[in-house]
């Protein structure tokens, strides 16, 4: 339904193009995250400490996702926050 303008720099898709893509156009773990997709739906939220996105470009990178279900017009939606863990993931490689 919408994303955000953060959302359109981290994966370089405009608004108009977000529009016509699915959850698992942005995931480099389909199957895996079919799965979260499911939990979150019967759990009606879930957080994914780390998946693999991919961006326009085909680059992948870590992100964490927290996600739940509402209600709205009598179809079920799922928002989700979704945060690029690329720094937190290079310093705590630092420190190993």
């Amino acid at each position: 339904m919408e994303a955000n303008k953060t959302s359109e720099a981290l994966y370089g898709y405009s608004q108009e193009e977000f529009m016509n893509l699915k959850q698992m156009d942005l995931t480099a773990e389909p199957e895996v995250s079919a799965l979260s997709v499911r939990q979150t739906v019967e759990d009606k939220f879930v957080h994914v400490p780390m998946r693999l996105h991919r961006n326009k470009n085909g680059a992948i990178f870590p992100v964490e996702i927290a996600a739940s279900v509402f209600t709205y017009k009598d179809r079920q939606l799922i928002c989700a926050t979704v945060r690029d863990i690329t720094a937190r993931m290079d310093a705590e490689a630092e420190f190993t």
